[in-house]
């Protein structure tokens, strides 16, 4: 039976184990664009053997030094741009989110992830993954709640999903077969994202039936927990329910995940008895630098994590809950003094 230590052959990629950094906002990038710190903060996580390593929008394998976003927010101009009238922009986290209903066209939104995904490959990645989840553009048009639209893109499950498929699609073209995952959060997501229980679950069960019959490499689901960050709280809205029982068995080909609020014991549980292929961690890879080094070397997983430092602020030293979590395993095994 595997286990989080037992490497992986997802696709043409061999990961050492199943253990997964998942892409978190962390706002330590200076004007969006990479840094140093950013360096050494996924530096860290490789040096403390993590599996892969998932930003916002790209796959990291083992060697991958740089990384790139993928559109989905905007800044005020640039939804205008897109749109004669906007309608309910809503602020969120310091971002603005733009519901699909201002979007004109989305063709020209698929090109643009078309063009961030070629962008990525030319930078030496080893794929992408689309983030279509959380309340951002993707889910947006997936829920029935914020898509209003009239057109071939609202209304129905089918038309809804339409924005999803063609954007994932469109990135199979760019890097081909198993090269494409995606990040689904069926229990909801910010910006007033969230839908009855019973649409819920009709809606993903179609979009989960329709990416298992394409070539996507892997299905990230993300169950229902309690938000860190406070900034957040009273932003999201959430439909409860349990999403590995509820599409696990819509899933046959592409590879299965399971993120949020998983602990070691539950995910090495669910491995043993092969309900998913892998675990992504984002809570315990921010406090813990080194963890998959202490689940291998028997050291204690017991650092708490400080959830006032986990986004970043410009009147706050940004290393501060970010790179100055201890590290007490090396890649020897041996035990240090902690690091903070």
């Amino acid at each position: 039976m595997p286990s989080l230590s037992d490497p992986l052959q997802l696709g043409e990629l061999r990961l050492r184990n199943r253990n997964i950094v998942g892409a978190m906002i962390r706002n330590r990038s200076t004007g969006n664009m990479p840094n140093e710190l950013n360096a050494e903060y996924y530096a860290q996580r490789a040096l403390g053997n993590a599996g892969l390593i998932i930003t916002e929008g790209t796959l990291i394998s083992q060697q991958g030094t740089e990384w790139e976003n993928i559109p989905g927010i905007w800044n005020r101009d640039q939804i205008k741009a897109w749109s004669n009238v906007v309608q309910a922009v809503h602020e969120a986290g310091g971002q603005i989110f733009c519901q699909p209903t201002a979007v004109t066209d989305p063709k020209e939104l698929v090109s643009l992830y078309k063009n961030a995904a070629q962008h990525a490959k030319q930078a030496g990645f080893d794929g992408v993954e689309v983030h279509a989840g959380d309340g951002y553009l993707l889910h947006q048009f997936l829920d029935s709640t914020s898509n209003h639209r009239t057109d071939r893109w609202g209304g129905s499950i089918e038309n809804r999903a339409r924005f999803t498929l063609d954007v994932v699609r469109a990135l199979i073209e760019v890097w081909g077969y198993d090269r494409v995952g995606i990040k689904l959060t069926p229990c909801g997501g910010l910006n007033d994202v969230g839908m009855p229980l019973e649409e819920t679950i009709q809606t993903y069960t179609y979009l989960v039936q329709q990416l298992d019959s394409l070539p996507v490499l892997y299905i990230t689901l993300v169950r229902d927990v309690p938000r860190l960050c406070p900034r957040f709280e009273d932003k999201s809205r959430s439909t409860p329910h349990d999403v590995l029982e509820t599409y696990r068995h819509h899933v046959r080909r592409p590879y299965l995940f399971l993120n949020a609020g998983i602990s070691i014991s539950e995910a090495e549980e669910l491995l043993r008895e092969e309900k998913l292929d892998a675990v992504v961690f984002g809570r315990l890879w921010i406090s813990h630098p080194d963890l998959q080094l202490r689940i291998e070397y028997g050291v204690p997983v017991d650092v708490p994590i400080d959830p006032t430092t986990i986004l970043g602020r410009s009147y706050v030293d940004p290393r501060r809950g970010y790179v100055d979590y201890p590290v007490v395993v090396n890649l020897l095994g041996n035990c240090l003094s902690p690091r903070t």
